[in-house]
């Protein structure tokens, strides 16, 4: 029989596979902490007001810059539209092209920020405790802190947090309590955001159930997180304003030369409420992960 217990605190190895702890004393203790969460969590979900808080911070299915670029992309279609119909003269058709490229550039845009956003889970529908990590981690890819922040159970919202170590990664060392979104966006800005000074990505390449036991979850999550300094950035795209191609050969030159990338697996928790939605056990984004200098 497998000495597996989903109840124990994770382990992971960078670069390799996450290792799972044995059972001990430290283990049921791990135990009562996850049951004394999911109490939590269900008191929480059975008061109206607090529900109505997370609903706000999730917010609607579209975000605002999907909006703008609908928007733009729409006023730019009617500004092509009007002058390729009223151009009189031939010395208009440049205008004619400028608005049309404006238009597909704006369109384009628009169709992948509403693909992306409808395709976001919704907070108040159960989904599996894999896919709920995913978009958790998506969430704050795409800067939808109060997405992120509403998928937090209430004691991970109360937890103090250390930004981790990622070998080469430029990180801003501090430790952050979640209380409000803006927690949750400053504890992101210092390792798996842009910020200080730092472009960061952070890419999940896969979320693994690993497994599931009741109310309880435990999720294997592979990520990817690059940096490059923000003054590369900001000089290619001066360049590219310019000179188009130079900013494009400038950028690709700096983004491969200073770029620094670091893969970590980690395992992560999960609980769920008593509406079978899935909730994030720990603020700790890479919960468990060991850390590196």
């Amino acid at each position: 029989m497998s000495d597996f217990n989903p109840y124990a605190p994770p382990e992971a190895e960078v670069g390799g596979r996450a290792r799972t702890t044995k059972k001990s004393k430290k283990n049921k203790s791990a135990s009562g902490a996850i049951a004394a969460a999911i109490e939590r969590l269900n008191e929480h979900l059975a008061d109206r007001d607090a529900v109505d808080i997370d609903r706000k911070e999730v917010g609607g299915k579209l975000r605002t810059p999907t909006i703008v670029f609908v928007g733009l992309a729409v006023v730019f279609i009617g500004i092509a539209v009007f002058a390729a119909t009223n151009m009189r003269r031939r010395s208009e058709e440049g205008l004619v092209v400028a608005a049309g490229i404006l238009a597909v550039v704006f369109t384009l845009l628009a169709i992948t920020l509403v693909v992306v956003d409808v395709r976001m889970l919704p907070r108040d529908k159960p989904a599996p405790p894999e896919a709920t990590l995913k978009y958790f981690f998506k969430a704050i890819a795409l800067g939808r802190f109060g997405y992120a922040w509403a998928t937090l159970c209430p004691t991970a919202r109360e937890q103090r947090v250390d930004v981790p170590a990622l070998g080469p990664i430029p990180i801003t060392p501090g430790s952050f309590e979640l209380r409000r979104t803006e927690d949750l966006k400053l504890y992101t800005q210092a390792f798996a955001r842009p910020g200080n000074g730092q472009m960061r990505t952070m890419q999940v390449k896969r979320t693994t159930l690993i497994s599931e036991d009741g109310d309880v979850a435990v999720v294997e999550v592979t990520a990817m997180f690059q940096s490059w300094p923000q003054w590369a950035q900001i000089l290619s795209v001066v360049a590219f304003v310019v000179i188009r191609l130079l900013g494009i050969i400038l950028f690709l030159v700096l983004f491969f030369t200073l770029r620094k990338t670091h893969e970590v697996v980690f395992r992560k928790t999960l609980i769920r409420g008593s509406n079978g939605v899935w909730y994030v056990y720990s603020g700790d984004l890479l919960e468990g992960a060991p850390q590196e200098s």
